[in-house]
């Protein structure tokens, strides 16, 4: 009977013991990775674009885009003298990445170009483009 007894508490103890273990080794979850996350936004750049470590990366932060549920990040990739800079849109979530252009179809798809462009001095300068 005292063997018994004795038995069912080393039972006891190697299961409360294997139990301990098999938590501290299992692998803990996955962090849900976020492109609103800097770095995490850097690797995925650097793999897509394909930019290797000599291409000086910055992260923008995240400012309001011009489509609800997302925000835009603007990312410039340097080397040397020449830059490029790169807008992404990122769910609100930071789990999808949109690369593109987004348009208003209330106005010219030109509209930012046009802004840039000065033809004052220009002999052709009584043309205008269509309006909107």
């Amino acid at each position: 009977m005292k063997n018994m007894r004795l038995l069912r508490l080393a039972s006891i103890a190697a299961f409360t013991l294997l139990t301990a273990y098999a938590q501290s080794a299992a692998p803990a979850k996955a962090e849900k990775k976020s492109a609103l996350d800097k770095a995490t936004m850097e690797a995925y750049i650097r793999y897509l674009m394909p930019w290797d470590p000599r291409i000086e990366v910055k992260i923008a932060d995240p400012e309001p885009a011009p489509m609800p549920g997302f925000k835009a990040v603007k990312v410039t990739g340097s080397y040397q003298k020449v830059s490029i800079d790169e807008i992404f849109y990122v769910s609100n979530d930071g789990q999808k990445i949109v690369r593109g252009a987004v348009y208003d179809v209330a106005k010219s798809p030109f509209a930012d170009e046009l802004k840039k462009l000065h033809t004052d001095l220009s002999p052709a300068s009584a043309r205008r483009a269509p309006r909107w």
